[in-house]
């Protein structure tokens, strides 16, 4: 990182970083990249709707049934939005090309110069901040309130933000306490969460999208505005599913 990368090379960077890691499985871990447009919109919602809840849709054993019968069932989580201060903008002067991914988004530098040219009009621009969104069984959270245990973490980090347009996504998965190497939710899982995260909180103002993050954006609003108008129903419809 200490000579000039373009926005999509820092991408494909984090995306190989964690698709390296579980020893090279990648198990455990999502990773993403979004620009700084993107994630400001999703900003704006988070800030004036910092928590709501989404459906997760996967198949489980018919109880009684023939082996191997399936069905599908639905599993409400809980998401909730934490703002962290923004970062300093990393330089290619102070920078130490050995430091891992990890420790240079850690690192805070008093300069303002950046790996490469910033993006246009970024240099008047505040960082916007660093977030994480915690998920959490929505049954399991009525019982133990912020005791309960998260089963994904989902961290933007907006260290390049100004500098390459680029907001960088990290989810960790909850390991299971039963046993090491296996997890609270399979990848597929994971992915489903994190995008309905996206579906509800990311405005898409055209192409085929911008009818579902209308409506998606309404329930949003009715969860917080009109819960005696939140449609359960139209929530599980609206939401990804595989």
């Amino acid at each position: 990182m200490a000579t000039p990368h373009t926005a999509d090379q820092i991408s494909s960077l984090w995306l190989v970083y964690h698709g390296s890691r579980s020893n090279g499985t990648g198990r455990g871990y999502l990773s993403a990249s979004m620009s700084r447009t993107q994630y400001d919109s999703m900003l704006a919602r988070a800030k004036k709707y910092p928590i709501f809840i989404i459906p997760l849709q996967h198949t489980v054993p018919v109880e009684g049934g023939v082996e191997g019968e399936t069905k599908e069932a639905t599993e409400f989580y809980f998401l909730q939005w934490d703002l962290h201060e923004p970062p300093e903008v990393p330089s290619a002067n102070t920078v130490d090309p050995a430091m891992g991914v990890d420790a240079l988004l850690a690192s805070k530098t008093s300069s303002s110069s950046s790996a490469s040219e910033p993006a246009s009009g970024s240099a008047t621009r505040a960082p916007p901040h660093i977030s994480t969104v915690i998920l959490t069984p929505l049954q399991e959270y009525k019982l133990r309130s912020t005791y309960a245990q998260p089963r994904l973490v989902l961290t933007h980090y907006s260290n390049f933000a100004n500098t390459h347009d680029t907001v960088l996504l990290r989810g960790e998965i909850a390991e299971s306490s039963s046993s090491s190497g296996n997890y609270m939710l399979s990848q597929v899982e994971a992915q489903l969460l994190a995008l309905a995260v996206q579906r509800f909180y990311l405005a898409v103002d055209e192409g085929q999208g911008k009818e579902v993050s209308g409506k998606a954006f309404q329930l949003l609003q009715d969860f917080h505005q009109r819960p005696e108008s939140f449609d359960y129903e139209k929530l599980i419809e609206l939401s990804p599913r595989i």
